[in-house]
């Protein structure tokens, strides 16, 4: 068993003289599950008077696959991890393409780790056919637009924006030693579809010749283009051999971005599969292989670490070449179908996941019948009628207990000592361990706790106990990032005098923690209260929508328009990092933002509840921020309430704002129930050896496994069911 698999349920020994024994074993598994769950407020079910069957999740971390789908629907699956014919280095008219090296690269951002937006551009490439261009500069050196590139940028931006860009383009042209700053930016209009954008992106470097850049702003979807930063001349004056991470030389000759265009962006696109790890040990493992710092990498969502799973992530200014090389080194990972683009990932940049799960050892709740047949037959008949009730009732939208960590304190409760101000307390918890994990001689304890957590606890035990720094973080594995950061702050010695000035800088040590996981916390802690909302929603009024129930301003309007017959309409409903329907009100407490980019919830009215135009998937339901609305039946009052009390940890739902900007909460909405995108799928089938793996992944197509020994016997029933 991998170190870092939890052990599973054990296998029979002997098979049992009847059924009771096991059915008891199931059932304390259930039970410890649904205490974790209704400690994070996981504590009601759609159906509850309905005959069900009892069965084992994520006995392997082979029974749980998830595959990311994309915006336009297509399911993520890894299918080469071998290079495209051509390399990263290509051949334009004859010369070599100046792609930065990652070795330049590497170099580079470890120097000015915080200017890579200010990286020097290369020059126009002088072999280019000024004939062959859409646009092109008249003899008076003034530029031109022909029509084709004309009515192109205007469905795109518009008369008045095309017209502010000419004007742009014209003072780039007049005044060529200006700096960017100097020039006065255009900003478009807000475009909500991502393929509209990487459009428009891709028809301003063409058309005016890579002297304008744009930009998108994620918190409203608008572009800002600038003028092109101008080149770093000691930058273009390098040139030198630099190689792929599997030795093979590179000759380059400059870097900038012209080059980077012509693979087709700066960002590197791959799908990354991995099993049992979870996304950001993955990804600092990569960076950490490519000596890159892990900022340099997105995706749209994290995914669980007990399970395989497959989805994209993007690198900026990554070689495909490097990257396909760490495969060698990748542990139960792989990357592959590589694809440069002009733009990189972005948190909920998907339309869902898809799920594959296999339940073990399932058995009807309500007592078995011994024939093996007629047992095979009732559970057909009941996970069939399980399944068509949850395909058309959905289920409650809840935050899963991955969403608030494995250790002994969840996430939710580390932020809410930061909302509360308390940020010694989210130290504390954060460098807390369980003690009893440093008996040595426990061969038994060690054999159910992997070595990284043991290698976890030794680490924070020395920190505890001697507040060494340096051994401390020479044992703590690389995977605990929020640990390492902490005591490299706190720990901090002035090499000049000596001193450790930072030991209770305790804020100061919460922020080196990466921004993306600091803000997991406080995210947790809205997760729980949303939780713990929807089932008092559920509780007080069922599974139809009432007066002062939330809905989303225009969502009902846009659905009646796409179900016109001959009308199309843009999908572009936002999800979060799991796949699921949520919308942001702002992105931040910014005076720039202005109300009509950001779509909002109200209230139904009772005349709206009675039209019967609206149900229960229809409804949402706020995560507590300062730029939210909340439901103005008992349901609001109830947030308060909640919130308020010594679960909730007496926070105020209407005073979210923080002097830290990062803890000042704005707030989401969540849709309360949800349905399957599409039809579910299942089977029963028999299986009589526990280690059986009764579906393909993805890895095991890319990853050579060892044959497995025939089992003579395997000692347990052979009438189990998955």
């Amino acid at each position: 068993m991998d170190d870092d698999e939890h052990p599973p349920k054990r296998a029979r020994l002997s098979a049992p003289e009847g059924y009771d024994e096991s059915l008891q074993r199931t059932a304390q598994v259930n039970s410890d599950e649904r205490e974790k769950e209704a400690r994070v407020g996981i504590d009601r079910f759609v159906v509850t008077d309905a005959p069900g069957f009892t069965g084992i999740f994520k006995q392997r971390y082979t029974d749980f696959l998830v595959n990311e789908i994309l915006p336009n629907g297509q399911v993520v699956h890894l299918r080469k991890v071998e290079l495209p014919a051509g390399k990263d280095v290509e051949e334009v008219n004859g010369q070599t393409a100046p792609v930065e090296s990652m070795k330049h690269i590497q170099k580079r951002r470890l120097k000015e780790s915080n200017e890579e937006q200010a990286a020097a551009r290369s020059d126009i490439s002088p072999d280019v056919n000024t004939q062959d261009t859409a646009s092109v500069e008249s003899k008076e050196g003034e530029f031109a637009l022909n029509t084709e590139d004309s009515e192109l940028l205007k469905s795109i931006f518009g008369q008045e924006i095309v017209d502010a860009l000419l004007a742009l383009h014209k003072k780039v042209l007049k005044h060529p030693h200006w700096k960017s700053r100097d020039f006065t930016p255009v900003n478009s209009s807000p475009m909500t579809d991502r393929l509209q954008r990487t459009e428009a992106h891709q028809a301003l470097r063409r058309i005016f010749e890579s002297r304008l850049e744009s930009k998108t702003d994620n918190t409203n979807g608008c572009i800002k283009i600038i003028a092109a930063s101008k080149p770093n001349p000691r930058s273009n004056a390098r040139s030198a051999p630099t190689h792929t991470a599997d030795g093979k030389a590179l000759q380059v000759q400059g870097r900038g971005k012209v080059a980077w265009d012509q693979l087709g962006g700066e960002y590197l696109h791959f799908s990354l599969a991995k099993e049992n790890k979870d996304t950001m040990e993955t990804v600092n493992f990569i960076a950490l292989q490519l000596k890159l710092n892990p900022k340099y990498f997105n995706f749209a969502g994290t995914k669980d670490r007990r399970g395989v799973t497959v989805q994209r992530v993007s690198g900026h200014r990554v070689h495909r070449d490097a990257l396909a090389a760490l495969n060698k080194r990748l542990y139960s990972a792989r990357v592959g179908d590589f694809e440069y683009q002009a733009s990189g990932l972005d948190l909920g940049d998907l339309g869902g996941n898809e799920f594959t799960i296999v339940l073990r050892d399932c058995r009807l709740s309500a007592g078995e019948n011994p024939d093996v047949e007629r047992r095979m037959a009732g559970l057909e008949e009941i996970v069939g009628r399980r399944v068509k009730e949850f395909e058309v009732k959905g289920w409650i939208n809840y935050y899963g207990l991955q969403r608030f960590g494995t250790f002994t304190h969840g996430t939710g409760t580390i932020g809410l000592k930061i909302l509360q101000g308390n940020f010694e307390g989210a130290v504390d918890l954060l460098l807390d361990y369980n003690s009893a994990n440093l008996d040595h001689d426990n061969s038994a304890l060690r054999g159910l706790i992997s070595s990284d957590d043991l290698q976890r606890t030794e680490a924070l035990h020395i920190w505890a106990t001697q507040r060494d720094s340096r051994r401390a973080l020479e044992k703590l594995p690389r995977r605990f990032s929020a640990e390492s950061s902490i005591i490299k702050h706190l720990g901090f010695r002035d090499k000049k005098t000596g001193q450790t000035n930072r030991t209770r800088d305790f804020q100061g040590a919460l922020s080196q923690i990466p921004r993306n996981l600091r803000l997991m916390y406080t995210h947790a802690y809205q997760s729980f209260v949303w939780n713990a909302v929807a089932g008092k929603r559920l509780e007080l009024f069922g599974l139809n929508a009432v007066a002062g129930d939330l809905v989303i301003v225009g969502e009902k309007e846009k659905e009646q328009r796409k179900s016109k017959p001959n009308g199309e309409a843009e999908d572009d409903m936002e999800v979060d990092d799991a796949g699921e329907i949520i919308i942001k009100p702002t992105a931040e407490d910014s005076a720039g933002n202005t109300s009509e980019n950001f779509t909002r919830a109200r209230p139904l009215s009772q005349t709206e509840v009675e039209s019967g135009n609206y149900d229960i998937f229809d409804v949402v339901l706020p995560l507590p921020g300062f730029d939210v609305e909340y439901p103005s039946n008992a349901i609001g009052a109830f947030y308060k309430d909640f919130m308020g009390s010594e679960r909730g940890g007496g926070l105020d739902p209407y005073n979210m704002r923080r002097s830290w900007k990062d803890t000042s909460l704005s707030g989401d909405y969540r849709k309360l129930m949800a349905r399957p995108l599409e039809g579910v799928k299942w089977e029963v089938r028999r299986y009589s050896d526990p280690e059986e793996q009764l579906v393909e992944t993805d890895l095991d197509k890319h990853i050579d496994r060892p044959e497995k020994v025939e089992r003579v016997s395997s000692g347990m029933d052979e009438d189990d069911f998955g």
